[in-house]
């Protein structure tokens, strides 16, 4: 059964893995870059709904690499006709941040591509990617935290952290 995207609100939803997100996020990015044109110097999918095989919220997370940060700025009426709303600085440093859906469907990180926090999602992804172990015992971090905090995503998202670092900093 395909589960449809979106997540309410601050709660953890989990799903197994949809083979329609890959689909799903290329239809996007091309909606995206459509009207990003060259300001977006690459556009990729990040997230888990990335990584073939494990559980993740039904939110497509996709990543835009610009030259400075304030080229975001710039497009919040481009992505306003997408469909996307705009809270811009979500506490999360170096980075830009829109939303589309209520609940969520997707979520669009902007950030400059020399940064660590383009690196860090693609180093992240790429790792799960080729290591199905690592990505199922990922997998099974997330699915326990969403059990013990499907009311706070914060915590949830806060707890998956180390975890996140670790992988990083290994590679």
């Amino acid at each position: 059964m395909v589960e449809p995207l979106g997540v309410p609100h601050r709660r953890v939803v989990l799903v197994p893995y949809q083979e329609t997100w890959a689909k799903l996020y290329i239809e996007e990015r091309d909606r995206i870059k459509a009207v990003w044109g060259e300001v977006a110097l690459d556009i990729e999918h990040v997230g888990s709904t990335s990584i073939p095989g494990i559980h993740a919220k039904p939110i497509i997370d996709i990543v835009i690499a610009v030259n400075e940060l304030s080229d975001s700025d710039r497009m919040q009426n481009k992505m306003e006709s997408l469909g996307y709303d705009y809270p811009r600085d979500v506490g999360i440093p170096g980075e830009c941040v829109y939303g589309k859906g209520g609940p969520r469907t997707h979520i669009v990180h902007v950030t400059e591509s020399r940064s660590s926090q383009w690196l860090n999602y693609l180093l992240f992804r790429d790792s799960l990617r080729s290591n199905a172990g690592l990505a199922q015992e990922y997998q099974q971090l997330k699915l326990a935290l969403a059990e013990k905090y499907a009311e706070d995503r914060a915590k949830y998202t806060d707890r998956k952290a180390s975890f996140v670092r670790k992988v990083v900093e290994s590679n």
